[in-house]
């Protein structure tokens, strides 16, 4: 019975310590919690702030771009953007308009590697992934892009 409360003691602390908490006394005195929150609240808004802003300047170069390749590297940009906020569809197109902005051949082999990564991991579309994954092969073979698609591929298995 008593380890069992260790254990379950531990547990406790080990939470406490994962949500912030650094004593019990911390997690016991409102004021100490409201600071803290305060705190790491004031560092979130900055940085929604700093990642609005580069959301903006990559839309207005991935617009106003006349080459190509930079339209297509910021469309990648704004997808690790918001597939880092969870929205990974809009990453989908995100990229899809990246290939279709003219990127170069080394562009082209980041956004594919990118898209199928997108494909697999998060919309759970394995057959699309295979797919993007043996273009790279295809297309781009020797390369690294290639090397990273065929580790990828046999992470996916063969899908039957």
């Amino acid at each position: 019975m008593i380890d069992e409360l260790r254990g379950r003691g531990a547990a406790v602390l080990l939470l406490l310590a994962s949500a912030g908490c650094t004593s019990m006394d911390h997690r016991l005195d409102p004021q100490a919690r409201w600071r803290s929150a305060e705190s790491r609240r004031a560092h979130a808004m900055a940085s929604v702030e700093v990642v609005t802003r580069l959301r903006s300047d990559y839309e207005a170069v991935a617009l106003l771009a006349r080459d190509g390749d930079l339209r297509a590297r910021s469309f990648c940009r704004l997808a690790e953007i918001d597939s880092a906020l969870g929205h990974h569809e809009r990453a989908l197109e995100d990229l899809e308009r990246a290939l279709l902005a003219g990127p170069s051949p080394e562009t082209q082999r980041v956004v594919l590697l990118a898209l199928g990564d997108i494909l697999s991991r998060r919309l759970r579309d394995p057959d699309r992934a295979r797919r993007t994954y043996q273009q790279i092969i295809t297309e781009y073979p020797g390369t690294s892009e290639a090397e990273l698609a065929r580790w990828r591929l046999e992470d996916l298995g063969d899908g039957r």
